[in-house]
């Protein structure tokens, strides 16, 4: 999978996108959107990946009972964020 590839994975409770620029979180009160390049840190959980922008604001995907059989294909799609973000301070 490459950053240029849009990719998508369907949660229980949450579908996370990422077309390469910008991860969304549908699935929510509201969509949010963040800039690759606005993403400073990824935090990965058992439970939850927490991602850290450079005006401190965080944005989770929470993994709830259900959701082990998609946690390889969240885990790539979060690698190739991480890949797309030249401001990740980890």
């Amino acid at each position: 999978m490459s950053a240029d590839q849009p990719i998508q994975v369907v949660l229980r409770a949450t579908i996370v996108a990422f077309d390469g620029r910008v991860v969304e979180l549908f699935g929510h009160r509201e969509a949010q959107r963040v800039h690759a390049l606005e993403i400073t840190g990824v935090e990965s959980g058992e439970d939850k990946i927490t991602l850290t922008t450079r005006n401190q604001m965080d944005y989770e995907i929470v993994l709830n009972d259900g959701d082990e059989a998609q946690r390889g294909d969240l885990d790539k799609l979060i690698d190739t964020v991480r890949r797309a973000a030249p401001n990740l301070e980890e």
